[in-house]
């Protein structure tokens, strides 16, 4: 459960910033290249076409490379218009999931037909994670190619003041994102991705019941 929760707020904090680090470039990182990489423009990438699609909505299947969460399959989603998200995972054979919205944080698990309600909003400061391509007609990426899992994929390299992050594609399709900043490198692999969400995900099912924290855990007291 523990290592569920760290992956779903580390996707939450990918999509607040995805592919969309502003116009300043890591000078360390420029000073350490031999050769300068062709920039082209954002708006031009495969990666504005993958998210300009999603407007107010994201759904996003992936599994986590990252040292904390290696193997552990996440589904993301995000109902902009209504202000919530979704997020669930199974690792280590636990299945867990959460929804949020403007009343909390709910976490349910399913094998108990259970849910707790955590007064808690990770979002109010008014913004869902929901990429932000409107940025793109001003940042620029560059090209190249690299081995992933065995396989040769193609990638578009967007750098920014906080770091950088790679896309990459096999045609058109988005297969994997790594990101590497000073707390280290994450790597990805999308599932499925697309803009359409289904409402019901975000009603816990009538048939569960709330429980306490202690309930969950036990008590401490002999």
């Amino acid at each position: 459960m523990k290592k569920f929760l760290a992956a779903s707020l580390a996707m939450a904090l990918c999509f607040g910033t995805a592919a969309c680090g502003g116009n300043e470039v890591v000078e360390e990182k420029q000073e350490a290249q031999e050769t300068v990489k062709e920039e082209f423009s954002g708006e031009e990438s495969k990666t504005y076409a993958a998210f300009d699609v999603l407007e107010n909505g994201i759904y996003m299947d992936i599994i986590s490379y990252d040292e904390e969460t290696e193997g552990t399959e996440l589904v993301f989603a995000v109902d902009a218009e209504n202000n919530r998200a979704y997020m669930e995972g199974i690792s280590e054979g636990e299945e867990v999931v959460f929804i949020m919205n403007e009343d909390g944080v709910y976490m349910m698990i399913p094998a108990e037909k259970a849910y707790m309600n955590f007064d808690i909003n990770l979002f109010e400061d008014g913004g869902m994670p929901i990429p932000d391509t409107e940025e793109f007609p001003e940042v620029t990426y560059t090209t190249g190619t690299e081995e992933i899992m065995g396989t040769e994929y193609e990638y578009e390299e967007f750098v920014s003041d906080t770091g950088v992050d790679r896309y990459y594609f096999e045609e058109d399709a988005l297969k994997y994102v790594k990101s590497v900043n000073e707390e280290g490198e994450s790597l990805m692999e999308i599932v499925e991705l697309r803009g359409s969400v289904d409402a019901s995900l975000f009603d816990i099912p009538a048939d569960y019941t709330e429980i306490s924290l202690a309930s969950l855990f036990g008590s401490s007291e002999e």
